[in-house]
């Protein structure tokens, strides 16, 4: 029967060397439409091909390990943010306070702004910061450090010139002789571990640079006036044992003897209450 179907190998070999010929190799027998157990399989075969595909199980556990890790990291978020909201019970909002000075002050070269930030938890490191908070703030230039809540006195000059120093300014610091106003953006920081640091919001700040004039002439005695003090400041310096006078606010006359103050006492136009 050699169209027919082989039921013995001689018949199997007789009907592949009749129809293809002596020299071709031999395939494996086949049985219905797939390759039947214990048949011979063709010599590129390799038993290391079927590991090729992932088993069914493996990837089972690859989507356990994946679920067991997404829990961990929400768990250990919800617990961060437990925390966090612990930490910040009964603290005021974290922000930057920009204080400047008082209108009768502003000219003065020795007229400072006062820096304070507030609603920091005790103990973590602040930053007061310069700059647009241009990537996520971690490159813009540190101008004062702290742990917990503090303030900073410093003039507008200073300010001004360590802002032109890091190229975070806008407008252009006077010269010594001369009057200026500059814009400069500031935020303060809190650096929170294992978790994205905390900052305010960033604000422009506009300050006043009055010019040196006045304080490189002040080592002259009576050629400027002494650095007035407010009622406000007065008042709490004397309670806490700073004494103060009343003086003309006119230089040459600001040489005569002043009168003690003490809180509640008028000043007559054209006298200034200033720090004995």
């Amino acid at each position: 029967m050699p169209y027919g179907t082989p039921r013995t190998e001689e018949e199997r070999r007789a009907r592949h060397a009749m129809i293809y010929g002596t020299e071709t190799t031999m395939p494996a027998v086949r049985m219905g439409r797939g390759v039947g157990a214990g048949e011979r399989l063709p010599p590129e075969y390799s038993p290391d091909d079927e590991t090729l595909f992932p088993p069914l199980a493996a990837v089972i556990l690859l989507v356990k390990i994946v679920c067991v890790l997404a829990a961990l990291y929400a768990g250990l978020s919800a617990l961060q943010k437990y925390m966090e909201k612990r930490a910040r019970a009964g603290l005021e909002p974290f922000q930057l306070l920009v204080f400047e000075p008082t209108p009768e002050l502003i000219d003065h070269p020795d007229a400072e702004y006062v820096l304070q930030v507030k609603g920091s938890v005790k103990g973590r490191r602040v930053q007061i910061k310069f700059g647009k908070g241009k990537y996520a703030g971690y490159l813009d230039p540190v101008f004062r450090e702290h742990y917990g809540d503090f303030s900073v006195s410093v003039t507008g000059r200073e300010l001004a010139q360590f802002a032109d120093h890091h190229r975070t300014i806008i407008g252009r610091v006077p010269g010594t002789k001369e009057s200026g106003d500059v814009t400069i953006y500031m935020y303060a920081q809190e650096v929170r571990p294992n978790m994205i640091d905390l900052r305010t919001p960033i604000e422009a700040v506009h300050i006043h640079i009055p010019s040196m004039t006045e304080k490189i002439t002040e080592q002259i005695p009576g050629l400027t006036t002494p650095l007035p003090v407010t009622p406000r400041d007065a008042a709490i310096g004397y309670a806490a044992g700073t004494r103060y006078e009343i003086k003309i606010g006119f230089p040459i006359l600001s040489l005569l003897p002043g009168v003690p103050y003490a809180p509640g006492m008028w000043v007559p136009w054209g006298w200034i209450i200033t720090e004995v």
